[in-house]
């Protein structure tokens, strides 16, 4: 049995009328084959992803499941980046909170150096809840970046 083609070009194309590639069923209730069209440059390549576009693009999927509804792959990018825009406000805070507790690590990092150059705190003071600032600005540092990459 031999293989069907993937790719054919339309009666249009075939009549050398320009017009766009798309896919198209040679007979009604055939499988779609992708026409290269005619006279018309490819459309340019799409952008690359990122990282959390295609995590939004994977959330689509399960929440159309569950109404039972389906997308073509191409729209549920299209859904995933108007949510992305929609959100990118608060997206941009998040990032600015970030660089803020980035700083401030680094800030009670540099305080813990120089107190120890200076040899170090009183016994009394090592239970001051400033003690291991540092450490637990950088968790909750990591606690951010993990949540919001995963």
């Amino acid at each position: 049995m031999t293989d069907l083609p993937t790719s054919l070009p339309c009666s249009t194309a075939t009549l050398r009328q320009p017009h766009p590639p798309h896919d198209w069923e040679p007979q009604p209730g055939m499988n779609p084959v992708h026409c290269p069209g005619h006279g018309q440059p490819e459309p340019p390549p799409a952008p690359p992803w990122t990282q959390l576009e295609a995590r939004a693009f994977n959330a689509v999927q399960p929440a159309l499941r569950e109404a039972g509804e389906w997308l073509p792959l191409s729209a549920r990018r299209a859904v995933a980046r108007a949510v992305l825009a929609e959100l990118q406000p608060e997206l941009g805070r998040l990032d600015r909170y970030r660089a803020w507790l980035a700083d401030q690590v680094d800030k009670a990092e540099r305080a813990d150096r120089v107190t120890e150059e200076r040899g170090g705190v009183r016994d009394e003071l090592r239970i001051s809840p400033h003690n291991g600032l540092a450490a637990g600005l950088r968790t909750a540092l990591h606690g951010l970046n993990t949540a919001t990459e995963a």
